[in-house]
């Protein structure tokens, strides 16, 4: 009896190349240069371990003194009297409200003049900041003399808006109705 072996169901693999007379790359041209692999041999890192031994402690001398012609051997302590902070000026607190209500009022403008009224509140303290601030010699005059300028700017345009509302209001009436 003969055995029967089923073919292999794997590819043939080819063990050379095929050749096509043309070579795949150019041929090197001058010396070649071949690496060599030569494995060494393991060698461990030699080194010492630190010691931990911390020095002796020495006791700071705070009265050292370095002696340099011309220099004086000690200077003053940091704090000095007389070398304070200025003292800030006081800001007149009208002149805060000054500016405020005046810049709420410019916002209630478009309330059917209610910014009118604001407004001129605000001029109004403003020159009462100004008149204030040159008596007690306060700070704050660069906001009531933004208040003046805003509440009047207000003021003037809330007197144009209510015109306009009034025009607006004749105008339509002098249409008659049918």
């Amino acid at each position: 009896m003969t055995s029967f072996e089923p073919p292999d169901p794997r590819p043939a693999v080819p063990t050379e190349p095929p050749v096509t007379g043309v070579p795949a790359y150019p041929a090197p041209v001058g010396p070649t240069y071949q690496p060599t692999y030569e494995q060494q041999p393991y060698q461990p890192p030699s080194f010492q371990p630190p010691s931990y031994q911390q020095p002796a402690y020495q006791q700071p001398s705070y009265q050292q003194s370095y002696e340099v012609p011309g220099y004086p051997t000690s200077y003053p302590p940091y704090a000095t009297p007389g070398y304070a902070y200025p003292v800030q000026q006081k800001t007149n607190g009208l002149a805060i409200g000054a500016m405020t209500t005046s810049i709420v009022g410019i916002a209630l403008i478009v309330c059917y003049g209610l910014g009118l009224i604001v407004s001129l509140v605000g001029a109004v303290l403003g020159h009462i900041a100004r008149r204030q601030i040159n008596e007690r010699g306060e700070g704050g005059a660069g906001m009531a003399l933004a208040g003046i300028i805003v509440g009047w700017i207000g003021f003037a345009l809330g007197l144009a808006i209510i015109g306009l509302i009034v025009f607006g209001v004749f105008y339509a009436m002098s249409f008659p109705t049918t």
